[in-house]
């Protein structure tokens, strides 16, 4: 069986930066309303 974690932490670091992009985001649109 292959090795999938690293495949899985790569994913999961990546959703967590892709979160944090739309958070702030979301956190400026809301800061200019």
């Amino acid at each position: 069986m292959t090795s999938v974690k690293p495949i899985i932490e790569k994913i999961r670091l990546t959703n967590f930066r892709f979160g944090e992009e739309v958070f702030s985001a979301v956190l400026k649109a809301a800061g200019e309303e």
